[in-house]
């Protein structure tokens, strides 16, 4: 492997000017920088040592708050981490993908020159590490989890209860009241679609009803199965189910199968997402879009211009989402369950 004095001997150059050519740093003519190129075919920088000249590890840690089994079942997270990948590959930073740590491991990795800086995906203890990753200077920025209260935190979102608002006012026009709900237990955003779903039922002055919402701990199929073939079971069934994303709304589809229940005909179904799948059960799912790609692309670059600049903390403007209508819903009838 070649070392600097290699590519500086080979050359005929110093090895700052070596130096300069290979970081892109300072004036070296173009004759310059094609010998030094030339030299350097085989060449490998050694991070470490990179590492403690420039005081980073060019390496961006990607905290995922969900059990394992969750991330890689739900495509969501692989649209929003192609985006951070596409723009870090880039910028040559290298991904660091963490399950589950704590606020000390956290800093260790950071204060061990391990990681420059973090995105945050779905934590489900914001306040407190947040809080520790703002008093000791950690840059990081998180995507989702959106606090109007919280002026220190950069993030990237969408209004997740606009949309759970829109979408359940579409199956209230299509004259749907019984409408039930399943979501997940995990985080801010599921808590806002929950409370846009209780919204859109109060504005058009339909009672809401405990027993028309089912809380799973996690939206894995088979718990969301059985919560959907609850609401099906009950005396007064629900004519519609709005599935907090498209993972619980496929499991409406599962449950529907199992019961013999007919989609739309029997009851109509709702997701949030947009995720691949959605276009592919029968029928397809009407569901909110949402641009799970973008927000990588912007989480990624607002902590990389964290990184450069140092700006004052701001939020990103709320990404646009809409409903991707398909064949999912119809008007209601009763008593047909």
């Amino acid at each position: 492997m070649k070392t600097l004095e290699d590519i500086s001997h080979e050359a005929g150059v110093s090895i700052s000017t070596v130096s300069r050519v290979l970081n892109n740093s300072g004036y070296a003519s173009k004759a310059t920088k094609d010998k030094v190129r030339k030299a350097a075919v085989g060449y490998v920088p050694n991070a470490i040592a990179q590492s403690m000249v420039t005081g980073r590890s060019e390496t961006i840690g990607i905290l995922i708050n969900c059990t394992p089994e969750y991330f890689f079942m739900n495509a969501f997270y692989s649209k929003i981490l192609l985006g951070i990948s596409e723009v870090l590959n880039q910028k040559k930073y290298k991904m660091l993908l963490i399950m589950n740590e704590g606020q000390n491991d956290l800093l260790e990795l950071y204060y061990n020159r391990k990681v420059d800086g973090y995105l945050i995906l779905g934590s489900t203890q914001s306040d407190v590490l947040y809080h520790e990753l703002i008093q000791h200077k950690v840059p990081f920025v998180v995507i989702g989890e959106r606090k109007k209260n919280e002026d220190e935190v950069h993030n990237v979102d969408i209004d997740n209860f606009k949309f759970a608002y829109d979408i359940v006012k579409y199956l209230i026009n299509l004259g749907h009241s019984r409408i039930g709900m399943i979501s997940a237990n995990m985080s801010l955003a599921f808590s806002e679609r929950v409370r846009g779903y209780r919204q859109a039922l109060s504005d058009s002055s339909i009672e809401f009803k405990e027993s028309y919402l089912e809380v799973c701990e996690y939206s894995i199929d088979e718990e969301a199965v059985n919560h959907a073939k609850k609401l099906m079971y009950m005396p007064e069934k629900v004519t519609a189910i709005f599935g907090a994303n498209d993972m619980i709304a496929v499991s409406v589809y599962k449950a529907a199968e199992e019961l013999e229940v007919k989609i739309p005909k029997d009851i109509s179904v709702v997701g949030f997402d947009d995720s691949q799948i959605a276009q592919y059960v029968s029928p397809p799912l009407t569901t909110v879009w949402q641009p799970s790609h973008e927000k990588g692309t912007r989480a990624a670059q607002m902590l990389l211009h964290l990184l450069e600049s140092n700006p004052e903390p701001e939020s990103g403007p709320e990404l646009k989402c809409f409903i991707q209508f398909r064949k999912s819903c119809c008007p209601p009838e009763y008593n047909v369950i």
